[in-house]
């Protein structure tokens, strides 16, 4: 039987030691106001959270994620309503008549 006592500990398949200590970013830079909405504001909105938004603008949640899973769709999509359309009708016609136009015709291809 092998003594563990006179190995040197293992972890991960690292000796003890060959690792080095992590720092936790908020020890060293605590997080301000300001640090936190430069942070949000270079992040793109994530499909999860964009889904939410559309669910809340009152579109079914199957809507919602043919909407807000490709971003140029959903970038497309934002452009309709901030234009002021209402909300289930721009949907429509978006995964409708602009998603069968984009469908028919491939896109260019770029050399």
């Amino acid at each position: 039987m092998l003594d563990m006592s006179a190995s040197p500990r293992v972890w991960g398949g690292f000796p003890e030691g060959a690792l080095r200590a992590l720092v936790n970013i908020h020890e060293v830079a605590p997080a301000t106001p300001w640090r936190t909405a430069c942070a949000q504001r270079d992040l793109p909105e994530l499909p999860v959270a964009r889904r939410a938004r559309y669910v809340g603008l009152g579109l079914p949640p199957a809507d919602a994620v043919v909407l807000a899973d490709e971003p140029p769709t959903a970038a497309y999509f934002d452009a309709v309503l901030e234009a002021g359309a209402p909300a289930k009708p721009a949907a429509n016609w978006v995964m409708g008549d602009i998603m069968a136009f984009c469908k028919a015709r491939p896109p260019p291809v770029l050399a």
